[in-house]
């Protein structure tokens, strides 16, 4: 069969009108490709917004540990050197001739407006180790990879609640994992 030759805008057209068909019909995406193209895409994509998330999550949990890290000990250390500086200073005042009630209010008042919490989260960025870091790690990767565990075996059920209580499992998982861990690290 011989095609007349047809004008470019009637071919723009029929051009258009295909490419919409296949919109609707989900053969190609907005952006021409195909359906296996954009799932490819999807997968990429969530690939790279997961690696910032996780980048992210790392480096606010290593803040938020770090500001935990003060012991027992390090809370008396302390108390005892703001102690030791406020009795040396009430009684360099009391030498001066001042009375001990007017010095140490004089001192507490000094005292107050300083904000300590810089020093203890200082010190506690100093307790960090190697060793705590990788640990952490690896309580990270165990809860990752029980709820993804979780969520895979969940979904293999066929339903959105398998998948759910999956990830549920998962968590838990990963919690009694967290719980060993720190157990058996806890005075290392």
């Amino acid at each position: 069969m011989n095609n007349p030759m047809l004008s470019t805008k009637t071919e723009k057209e029929i051009q258009k009108f295909v490419k919409n068909i296949s919109l609707n019909a989900g053969i190609i995406s907005s952006d021409n490709r195909t359906y296996i193209e954009e799932v490819k895409f999807n997968i990429n994509h969530a690939k790279q917004e997961l690696k910032q998330n996780v980048e992210q999550f790392k480096a606010d949990t290593k803040d938020f540990l770090s500001k935990l890290r003060v012991s027992s000990i390090q809370n008396d250390e302390f108390q005892e050197e703001i102690q030791t500086h406020i009795k040396d200073h009430v009684n360099e005042l009391v030498a001066n001739g001042m009375n001990e009630e007017e010095a140490l209010k004089i001192v507490l008042s000094e005292f107050e407006g300083i904000d300590f919490s810089e020093l203890n989260q200082k010190k506690g960025e100093n307790q960090m180790t190697k060793s705590d870091e990788r640990m952490y790690e690896a309580i990270g990767v165990f809860y990752a990879g029980f709820l993804f565990i979780g969520g895979a075996v969940g979904f293999l059920t066929g339903s959105w609640k398998g998948a759910i209580l999956g990830c549920v499992i998962g968590i838990g998982m990963g919690l009694i994992s967290h719980g060993i861990t720190a157990v058996l690290n806890r005075d290392k």
